[in-house]
Formats: structure tokens, C-alpha cells, sequence
């Protein structure tokens, strides 16, 4: 199945820190960012680092990152979707219209 934009399915570390399955990579950056600034994460004397909790530190492997690491480490943690499966049975009755002519419709 083609998403657009193209969604993955998250490692099971990285769900458990940003509580989604299946998302697109903006939605997880911005699901990591506002994990990090709820948990007041982000360090005072230089912003564009954050700490790693024991969460984040599954994901990531470091104790503290720079912001601009995330989309690169991320990409380990996300893999296409399963793919979608259906099955489904439709029981006709009645006269069918199949390919110009008209036949009765099986009864099974």
C-alpha cells in the first residue's frame, strides 16, 4: 500500500516512548519533541541537546543527544507497514450482468 506521505511502523522501543504504532516520520519528530519538552529534557545551557531517559535511551543508546541527530537514528527504528489484508465474499442473487448477458446468479 502506498501512504503519502509514507507512514512505518515504529520499533517497540520507539512506541513505547511516543505511544504510536504506525505514523509518518513528521509525526514521530514532533511525538519525540514533545516528549522531551514535557519532560522537561531539553538543556538549559544549550538547547539543541536534550537528555536521554531510560526510554529514550533504549532508543537512542546515549545519554544525551543533539536535536539534529534524531532524524538519523530514527530511521533504524521505523520499517515499512504489514501490509493490509482482506477478505471478503460477496453472495449474489438474482440475474448478474456478466459481460453483456444475463445469467442467474449460483446459489451456494
Amino acid at each position: 500500500m502506498n501512504y503519502v506521505p509514507e507512514k512505518f511502523k515504529l520499533s517497540p522501543a520507539l512506541s513505547d516512548v511516543v505511544g504510536l504504532e504506525v505514523s509518518t516520520r513528521p509525526r514521530v519528530l514532533e511525538a519525540i519533541w514533545h516528549y522531551v519538552k514535557t519532560r522537561n529534557l531539553q538543556s538549559s545551557g544549550d538547547p539543541s541537546f536534550f537528555t536521554c531517559d531510560p526510554p529514550l535511551q533504549k532508543v537512542f543508546g546515549d545519554e544525551k543527544m543533539k536535536f539534529v541527530m534524531v532524524p538519523q537514528k530514527l530511521s533504524q527504528h521505523l520499517t515499512p507497514p504489514q501490509p493490509i489484508h482482506l477478505e471478503h465474499r460477496i453472495k449474489l442473487s438474482g440475474d448478474v450482468c456478466i459481460f453483456g448477458k444475463y445469467r442467474e446468479a449460483s446459489r451456494d
